[in-house]
């Protein structure tokens, strides 16, 4: 049986228009890994690409891997259509901003299809920072106090510490800032009432940022990775610029497998690939972001030094 492996950057849904470079990339580089590491396996796969990238770094030789080539809006939508009828497993990479994530679930499930990834209520709790947030705190797992843009200005005391302001639903780093009170209030001036709807204020918490990489399955949590990730800051914008993974010396394996439990037993619809963004600072552990679905850690080829990562997956597809 064919896996069908989505990319949404690199898809061809954004053909004719414009692809942000740092997305496109760093979609192009997680597809390219677990698509290698797939066909490691010996899984026969297709994928959709826009037709303005490169072909993906395979042996031209190799049948297991069929491109479908896309090179406008529409072309995409009569190509993702005839997939979801054509094609029985989904493994889909894609934002959870602006709901992206949770539409193709619901596409690929009201298919019928075989969906690889977390369920549309986990995908919608992570998706919804604020929501995660009431959920993390109901069940003691630490996390930062999270309020939206329009409650922190109504509620905000003029203070000298500083604060994260970030998309509700955003991925990654993206429009993330640090900032003081003043500046903080200064920014979201900024706003349209509109826009303050769509953002949250956490305060900024020092320390190592750290991310699990995660199998989660029926069976239970499969640590793939611990993961030191490198960030920058530019005219006060948060950036993440890579990861470091195979760090056991930052985080104890049996804490990480722990809180990802914990993590599981509050949210039980997370399944297959997800990833935790952590901030440690001594002996305490922030959850900050818990991404339901692959994460750009996987791309490292530190990642496969010991072990293939798909195999967590493995046992989940249909081979004939």
């Amino acid at each position: 049986m064919t896996l069908f492996v989505y990319e949404h950057f690199t898809s061809g849904a954004l053909a004719g228009g414009f692809c942000p470079p740092e997305l496109t990339a760093e979609g192009d580089a997680m597809l390219s890994a677990i698509v290698q590491d797939l066909l490691a396996l010996n899984h026969k796969l297709v994928i959709m690409r826009d037709q303005r990238l490169p072909a993906l770094t395979t042996s031209p030789t190799d049948t297991r891997l069929q491109t479908l080539w896309i090179k406008d809006k529409e072309s995409f939508e009569t190509c993702w259509t005839r997939c979801l009828q054509q094609y029985d497993q989904f493994l889909v990479i894609a934002p959870e901003t602006d709901h992206i994530l949770l539409n193709i679930a619901r596409q690929v499930q009201q298919a019928q299809k075989q969906w690889l990834g977390c369920d549309q209520l986990a995908i919608t709790v992570c998706g919804d920072k604020l929501q995660c947030w009431h959920l993390l705190e109901q069940h003691d797992i630490q996390t930062p106090v999270t309020q939206s843009a329009e409650a922190w200005l109504l509620n905000s005391a003029t203070t000298s510490r500083q604060w994260v302001i970030k998309p509700i639903d955003g991925a990654g780093c993206e429009d993330t800032y640090v900032l003081d009170t003043r500046q903080s209030r200064e920014k979201l001036a900024t706003f349209s009432l509109t826009e303050l709807q769509y953002f949250i204020v956490q305060p900024y918490i020092g320390g190592q940022a750290l991310s699990l990489s995660l199998f989660i399955s029926d069976n239970g949590v499969d640590l793939l990775s611990i993961n030191a990730q490198i960030m920058t800051q530019h005219q006060q914008q948060l950036k993440l610029t890579h990861c470091q993974v195979n760090h056991d010396h930052l985080l104890a394996p049996t804490v990480a497998i722990a809180l990802a439990g914990r993590i599981h037993d509050t949210m039980p619809g997370l399944w297959g690939f997800v990833g935790i963004d952590l901030i440690k600072t001594g002996d305490q552990l922030w959850v900050i972001d818990i991404n339901p679905r692959l994460t750009s850690s996987y791309a490292e080829a530190e990642m496969r030094q010991y072990h293939n990562p798909a195999l967590a997956l493995h046992a989940y597809l249909t081979q004939q």
